[in-house]
């Protein structure tokens, strides 16, 4: 398999976790990392490559013709100019999470993609996941019903950013909770919880269809003693946890709704599923190369949504 040349823009947090799975990908050649000044390498192995593939000029990687990708991982803030700067560029962009912090930027970037036929693909990490894909195809199978409602959490201790823990943590669950209903066909309504000193730490974003049919909530938190990362989805004829670090990551109850019988009495059947949840970046990456090949579509349509139902709230 040819092995596909590739640059990543952005040392940083995220940035380094994907420059390390970027070197151990068989199908990626990393050519180039792009920091801003040598006090962004954190290591000294880092450091003795300088000048080897780590380089400061951004000129440098765009202008390459060799390198028909590129991985951006760099403040949320700067997402649509280096993406518009990738795109102009003609390299094909793999960007974190949101894709931009508006819904009129993510279009430009849309524009400038269909006219240069490239592909753009936003790093919502869960959506990778091969747990929350088999739960797609048991609801789309009808095996838990009709959807009635999700719940998703999202919390930890920190990052402290200067982003609101909306655009941080409950970016992701709209990305996944777009898997299951798209976000155009629900209404949406946030409750901060907690606000720091300049952006809210803890809140809950409320969701529902207009007919009342389907309606749930997000919760995420800077704020948590710990760390919590579970959807739970409740069907009119069973219901279904994921959570990554549980095995099995993923359960599926089947259950009878009787009068005044409770817990097992109601339960006819569990079914568990255990996926790996610990390599969703490298899953994310071979989706990229897969969305290269043209075997797999993009996430744009989720990720311009995902920025729309932020940027409104």
């Amino acid at each position: 398999m040819d092995r596909e040349r590739i640059a990543l823009i952005g040392y940083g947090y995220w940035g380094q976790k994907l420059y390390r799975y970027l070197r151990k990908d068989t199908g990626y050649d990393l050519k180039y990392v792009y920091f801003r000044s040598l006090k962004d390498l954190s290591d000294r192995d880092r450091v003795k490559q300088y000048g080897k593939i780590f380089t400061p000029d951004l000129e440098v990687i765009l202008g390459d013709s060799a390198v028909r990708a590129i991985v951006v991982a760099t403040p949320i803030k700067t997402h649509f100019e280096i993406g518009r700067q990738v795109l102009a560029a003609g390299k094909n962009l793999l960007i974190e999470k949101p894709l931009t912090m508006k819904r009129e930027e993510a279009a430009i970037l849309q524009e400038i993609a269909l006219q240069k036929n490239l592909t753009i693909l936003t790093d919502y990490i869960y959506t990778f996941s091969k747990s929350l894909a088999r739960a797609v195809e048991i609801i789309r199978d009808g095996g838990i019903g009709k959807i009635q409602s999700i719940q998703l959490s999202l919390k930890q201790t920190g990052r402290f950013l200067e982003y609101d823990v909306y655009w941080l943590l409950a970016s992701h669950l709209l990305a996944v909770l777009d898997m299951f209903v798209p976000l155009g066909e629900l209404t949406f309504k946030r409750e901060d919880l907690i606000r720091g000193d300049r952006t809210v730490e803890s809140g809950l974003i409320h969701f529902r269809r207009e007919d009342d049919s389907f309606s749930g909530y997000l919760d995420v938190s800077l704020n948590y003693p710990g760390k919590k990362k579970e959807v739970v989805i409740y069907g009119d004829k069973g219901s279904i946890i994921y959570d990554p670090s549980q095995r099995p990551s993923l359960r599926v109850m089947f259950y009878r709704k009787t009068e005044g019988l409770t817990g097992d009495q109601l339960i006819e059947e569990w079914k568990d599923f255990n996926y790996d949840e610990s390599n969703n970046i490298g899953l994310a990456l071979d989706s990229f190369r897969d969305c290269l090949s043209g075997t797999r579509e993009n996430n744009l349509r989720t990720a311009i949504g995902v920025t729309t139902v932020l940027e409104n709230l």
